[in-house]
């Protein structure tokens, strides 16, 4: 049981590792942060005017 709660959490620290390297690169790693840069650059304040381009 130890070694299998041993493996886990050495998973988890090494995805938690990657996701911290990611955002210090300036990845993006999430979905919602994704969708909510398109929403700004299609329908939100950055979205290019009619007539303006």
């Amino acid at each position: 049981m130890n070694a299998r709660r041993s493996a886990k959490a050495s998973a988890d620290e090494h995805w938690r590792s990657r996701a911290q390297h990611a955002a210090g690169l300036g990845v993006i790693t999430d979905g919602k942060t994704i969708l909510l840069l398109q929403w700004a650059a299609m329908d939100g304040p950055f979205a290019a005017t009619a007539g303006t381009s």
